[in-house]
């Protein structure tokens, strides 16, 4: 017999506890995982920003230690413009 309190038998085996919840676990666990995914976000009409003015360009000066020939951002690279 196991360290664990035994709760009943089963075909004249003793069930441990821990064995007699692991299906109560194992189902609770995907109705957990599977609620997640029952209801789409809801999306409001202002999440995206609008820009209220026409954007322009600007020069802005050099970075106080130099920048860089390119530079990478998520995945793509970017190059610096020469003077």
């Amino acid at each position: 017999m196991t360290s664990h309190t035994a709760v009943g038998q089963k075909k004249g085996r003793v069930v441990s506890v821990r064995h007699a919840f692991m299906p109560l676990a194992v189902l609770g666990g995907l109705l957990g995982l599977l609620s997640g995914c029952s209801t789409p976000p809801e999306r409001s009409e202002g999440a995206i920003a609008q820009p209220t003015e026409e954007l322009v360009a600007k020069v802005e000066p050099r970075s106080r230690y130099g920048n860089p020939a390119s530079y990478v951002v998520r995945g793509q690279r970017y190059h610096t413009k020469d003077d």
